[in-house]
C-alpha cells in the first residue's frame, strides 16, 4: 500500500496520455460492461484506485518532513551517507561498482560480492535493507537518517 502524486504543467498534460491506469482513471468506472472504457480527461486519467486514508496520511507526513528539512539538506545528508559507505567499503577491500563522483551518482551504491543471496541474508539478519542483483551484486541505499554504524556493519558483513 502506498500513495504518490504526479504534477503536470498544462503543456505536459496536453502531450502525455495514460498507458496504464486503474479503474478510477476511466470514464464510467462503475459500469461493468466488459468493454474497455476511455481514459478520463486530464490528470484524472492517471488514477489507479481510491486512496487509502492511512497511505495519504503517511504521504502528507512525509511531505511535511521534506518541507521542514528542505530537499537540499536531504540531498546533502544522502551524499554524506554515500561518501561514508564508500569509505567503509573501500577499507574492507570490496569492489564498488557505482560512480564515486557526486555529480555522476545517485543515492545507491552497488558492490560486487561472491554470493549476493548469502550477503543479502546476512545483511537482513543484521537489520540492514538491501537488494541483490545478478547473483553477484548488492545494492545499498543510504538515507539521511542512516546511522554511521550501519555503514561500518554493512561493509564488515559484505567482507566476511
Amino acid at each position: 500500500m502506498g500513495a504518490g502524486a504526479l504534477a503536470f504543467s498544462e503543456a505536459g498534460i496536453a502531450r502525455i496520455r495514460p498507458v496504464l491506469s486503474g479503474w478510477t482513471g476511466v470514464e464510467d468506472a462503475t459500469v461493468h460492461d466488459g468493454v474497455e472504457h476511455p481514459s478520463r480527461a486530464g490528470a484524472l486519467g492517471f488514477g489507479i484506485s481510491h486512496l487509502s486514508p492511512f497511505a495519504v496520511g503517511s504521504f502528507a507526513a512525509a511531505l511535511e518532513l521534506i518541507e521542514a528539512a528542505t530537499p537540499p539538506v536531504i540531498e546533502a545528508g544522502i551524499a554524506a551517507g554515500v561518501d561514508r559507505l564508500l569509505t567503509e567499503l573501500d577499507a574492507a577491500g570490496l569492489p564498488v561498482l557505482s560512480p564515486r563522483q557526486r555529480a555522476e551518482r545517485a543515492g545507491i551504491v552497488s558492490v560486487e560480492v561472491p554470493d549476493a543471496g548469502a550477503a543479502l541474508r546476512a545483511l537482513a539478519d543484521a537489520g540492514i535493507s538491501a537488494t541483490a542483483h545478478d547473483g553477484r551484486r548488492i545494492r545499498l541505499s543510504p538515507h539521511t537518517t542512516t546511522p554511521t554504524q550501519t555503514f561500518v556493519d554493512a561493509a564488515g558483513i559484505l567482507a566476511a
